[in-house]
């Protein structure tokens, strides 16, 4: 059973952390647009994560880690205080 949490933690993690990324990358490409020169094709998962090529990716990828560390890291330490009440 143990697990089993575990495996919905580290499924927790990745979400939190690829929706939080995305959000932010749209936020950094709305306040900070791609110029005219270069070519931003289609939106996908990538570059929002962890592009190093692009400064604009990083703040998503770094808050998006450090905030689902964060949820996961709460969720244990409540689940594992019900278990001893």
């Amino acid at each position: 059973m143990k697990s089993m949490r575990y495996i919905t933690k580290v499924v927790e993690f990745l979400l939190v952390w690829v929706v939080i990324a995305v959000a932010i990358g749209f936020a950094m490409l709305l306040a900070f647009p791609v110029p005219r020169g270069d070519k931003f094709i289609g939106v996908h998962l990538g570059p929002f994560l962890f592009d190093w090529h692009d400064w604009r990716n990083l703040p998503g990828g770094i808050l998006g880690l450090l905030i689902a560390l964060w949820s996961v890291r709460a969720s244990l330490r409540g689940a594992a205080g019900k278990d001893h009440a």
